[in-house]
């Protein structure tokens, strides 16, 4: 299941994101799914993105999480404590797909790629869209 997920984001990454980075603990049991996944996909996952940033953190205690960067500086993250794997390749999948949402003005907004959600706050001049969103919410007027 994990391999399926880790095909399905694929090269994509840098379609949606600036960035990924795994947190996990290097000894914790919560950790174990984390550092598995790790173990068992970073390369693909590198090989399919060889110039995308994919960070592993790792820390004594810390509570093992997937962050995700997303444009203007915007990011999300899910714990991914006590998870298989399988599990994380989901929550990553999710984070790949998932949600923007910010605030302020922009003159000119470009963006390639899918998301479930997005939300827009503020103002912009320009916006140019290529690929898929399942809701949109736009908050103030386009200029």
């Amino acid at each position: 299941m994990a391999a399926a997920a880790v095909r399905r984001v694929g090269g994509s990454l840098s379609a949606s994101l600036r960035e990924v980075r795994v947190q996990l603990c290097q000894t914790s049991a919560a950790s174990k799914g984390a550092r598995d996944f790790v173990e068992q996909h970073y390369v693909t996952l590198k090989r399919a993105n060889p110039d995308f940033p994919i960070r592993i953190r790792e820390c004594s205690g810390v509570q093992a999480r997937v962050w995700a960067r997303y444009d203007f500086g915007k990011e999300s993250s899910v714990s991914v404590d006590n998870m298989s794997a399988d599990q994380v390749a989901g929550a990553l999948q999710t984070l790949v797909q998932s949600k923007l949402t910010w605030s302020g003005s922009v003159q000119t907004l470009t963006w390639s790629g899918s998301v479930q959600t997005l939300t827009w706050s503020g103002s912009v001049q320009t916006l140019t869209w290529s690929g898929s969103v399942q809701t949109c919410s736009i908050l103030s007027v386009c200029m």
